[in-house]
């Protein structure tokens, strides 16, 4: 019943050609959601069944639509994701038997007809299984499913993080343990040996996995390094340990692309008010050394951390690049209202010095017409005139020029 309502607004949404355009794809994933809103509720009132069936209907119904829609939006991805979420937490419920043999069933089933295959989920519905386990029995026909295909990269990856969390489930530690010393290279063992020592506040046991993940790291370049450190931190806040949260949390400020965490908050509220200067001071010293196409980003949000207006205006000074100039206006047009209008006459000059074609050319335009709603309309026509001395054979850019 639930496929076919979904199914049947999908099928209102396709367009002649049977897809379905972005537009029409929010309209559709508003829909679904409030589906999986209901499968929330309904889970909560104690209707663990209808909040299953919904779920997976979901879940089924967007993998297939992945197939005919414009998921730029993650219209789409978000309700798959959404629904994945509704059946982990509903392991963690205390539901009638008869519903959780009939959820194992489903998830091995959907494992072994491929529903989501070639997706991060056709493993996840068998990682939502292993949640689901009581026996050793339903423990080896998981482990059977596993064995049943060769796998390689991720999916070998994924394969055996799962055969980790089943024998730590079913075959207890020293076997978990065994195999997690057999698969030391596979970050996703890794991963899911951090994440239940951390779970059962087995903190030296959870902090050994993660050096020792940064040291496999280290040999072979590994973008995992930063998890490692990650899990360190966290760590190291449960345990309150103000040395090792300073000491991670650096190493992520300066060397991590992706934050999970305010790294910079972090350090302020652990370093002493009349230590924190020199500590940014030894922080910006780290930046300028080290060769990384972070380094102005880095240094550039130290500076309004610390309102430090004159050293950020000075950083732009040295290469006015006009879509900086333009993020950085905020922090500068109150105490350095003429700088900044010389910054984006430079930018300007700087920016049509490096770049032909008529999309530049608005653009340069458009900077123009910033510099007269600042109020500097002298200035606006100076870099206009310079540009029309400098440039006399663009056409296309007198042209935009003249609509000024």
């Amino acid at each position: 019943m639930y496929k076919k309502e979904i199914k049947a607004i999908l099928k209102g949404a396709k367009n002649r050609h049977g897809f379905i355009d972005r537009p029409d794809m929010r309209r559709v994933g508003n829909e679904v959601y409030q589906f999986l809103t209901s499968a929330q509720e309904q889970i909560q009132k104690g209707n663990s069944k209808t909040g299953f069936l919904i779920a997976t209907a979901v879940l089924e119904e967007m993998t297939k639509a992945l197939q005919f829609a414009d998921d730029s939006n993650a219209d789409i991805g978000n309700n798959i994701y959404f629904s994945i979420e509704i059946l982990t937490n509903l392991t963690q419920k205390k539901i009638p038997e008869v519903l959780r043999k009939e959820f194992f069933k489903y998830c091995l089933s959907a494992f072994k007809k491929g529903l989501f295959d070639g997706w991060d989920w056709h493993f996840g519905i068998l990682d939502i299984a292993g949640k689901l386990i009581l026996t050793e029995q339903e423990g080896d026909k998981i482990f059977k499913l596993l064995d049943a295909v060769t796998y390689s990269g991720w999916e070998l990856n994924k394969s055996q993080a799962i055969q980790y969390e089943l024998l730590s489930k079913i075959k207890g530690e020293v076997e978990a343990e065994a195999f997690l010393k057999k698969k030391k290279s596979n970050p996703e063992v890794r991963l899911a040996a951090i994440q239940k020592a951390f779970s059962n506040k087995d903190y030296e046991k959870a902090i050994a996995y993660a050096k020792d993940g940064i040291k496999e790291c280290e040999k072979k370049s590994s973008g995992w390094i930063s998890d490692w450190y990650n899990w360190l931190l966290k760590i190291g806040q449960k345990q309150e340990d103000k040395n090792s949260i300073i000491q991670y949390a650096r190493y992520l400020y300066l060397y991590n692309y992706r934050n999970e965490q305010n790294y910079y908050s972090i350090l302020k509220k652990q370093i002493p008010p009349k230590e924190w200067h020199p500590f940014v001071k030894e922080l910006l010293i780290e930046i300028q050394t080290k060769e990384s196409w972070r380094n102005v980003t880095l240094i550039r949000e130290i500076y309004i951390e610390e309102r430090w207006w004159d050293r950020l205006l000075r950083l732009l000074q040295e290469s006015p690049d006009l879509r900086m100039i333009d993020e950085n206006e905020q922090y500068l047009k109150r105490d350095y209202p003429n700088e900044l209008i010389d910054l984006y006459a430079a930018g300007i000059l700087l920016f049509m010095a490096e770049k032909v074609g008529r999309k530049y050319y608005k653009a340069a335009c458009r900077y123009i017409r910033k510099i007269k709603r600042l109020g500097h309309l002298k200035k606006a026509k100076e870099v206009e005139t310079t540009l029309r001395d400098l440039y006399p054979q663009r056409k296309a850019l007198l042209e935009e020029l003249d609509n000024l």
